[in-house]
């Protein structure tokens, strides 16, 4: 590899070192918003090996570039992005500023295939830097109301007594010997089963060489099985603590609850993908079968 690129690493290592110990210290942890980034840490070691396993790229300058000028745009934007957030003390745009400096470097230096190649992996960050707490709270307020709605759909043909006032559900147990009321808060919501969920899924749909048209297929299944693997975990608590008692629906399964919906979600979507391949309109390349064959 040139020397340019050792220079570049070193000096972005040096810059981000700070901020990165930071999220290690406090938002990658299981207590900070309901542990949504605690995969971070491994998600940025998977960052680490996608920018390995393409190292060769770096050696390549043949080949038609990009318009420098956007490079230089990223690059300024960047630099701009991580004083504002060093002076304002606005960790996420410390860290967010990383991903256009990249491109923007990469854009500059390195043609336009090399950026193709390492457009996936810089995007990947996504999933290590934390979003604004604002941005967390508009993601997760929709992602309760559709969690509320269809359970409150779902239950109601059965014809338990159960009464739905915004995200609290108040019933009397099956054998009516109490009161109880299930609370759905932000942990229920989905959120953390589906960051996880959305970062596996993306890793596993780039490595498939299979095009783009089914990926975006089952990029959208992903999301689907993992909403709907949480609807039935939420029913579910709800059911074993009208028919057995909150003791059933709240502590061991309440706590580990989250593992039912990340796997199941993945074997679902994984699942899913082998029936188009054997079953549906679309072979392995994601090209369309013949419907003669």
């Amino acid at each position: 590899m040139n020397s340019f690129f050792f220079i570049a690493v070193t000096l972005i290592v040096l810059s981000y070192s700070g901020i990165f110990w930071l999220y290690a210290g406090h938002y990658w942890l299981e207590d900070y918003v309901y542990g949504i980034y605690s995969m971070s840490p491994m998600v940025f070691v998977v960052f680490l090996w996608l920018v390995w396993r393409k190292r060769e790229v770096f050696n390549n300058f043949e080949g038609s570039y990009f318009n420098a000028g956007w490079g230089y745009i990223l690059l300024f934007a960047a630099v701009l992005m991580k004083l504002h957030g060093e002076i304002n003390g606005y960790s996420v745009l410390r860290g967010f500023s990383l991903i256009p400096l990249l491109f923007g470097l990469t854009i500059i230096f390195y043609p336009a295939e090399t950026v193709k190649r390492m457009s996936f992996p810089y995007f990947y960050l996504i999933f290590v830097i934390p979003m604004p707490t604002f941005l967390l709270d508009e993601l997760i307020r929709p992602l309760l109301d559709l969690n509320t709605f269809l359970v409150e759909k779902i239950l109601a043909p059965i014809g338990l007594p159960i009464e739905k006032t915004g995200y609290v559900f108040s019933f009397n147990d099956f054998r009516n010997t109490g009161f109880h009321e299930v609370i759905i808060g932000g942990g229920c919501s989905g959120i953390g089963s589906l960051m996880v969920c959305l970062a596996i899924g993306a890793l596993y749909l780039y490595l498939r060489e299979i095009n783009n048209r089914l990926k975006s297929i089952l990029f959208a299944a992903i999301v689907f099985f993992t909403l709907a693997a949480n609807t039935i975990r939420i029913i579910a608590m709800i059911l074993m603590i009208y028919f057995f008692g909150p003791a059933y629906g709240h502590g061991f399964y309440h706590e580990y609850s989250g593992f039912f919906v990340f796997g199941t979600a993945l074997v679902l979507s994984m699942k899913f993908e082998e029936f188009m391949n054997r079953n549906g309109k679309y072979n392995i390349d994601g090209q369309k079968q013949n419907s003669n064959s």
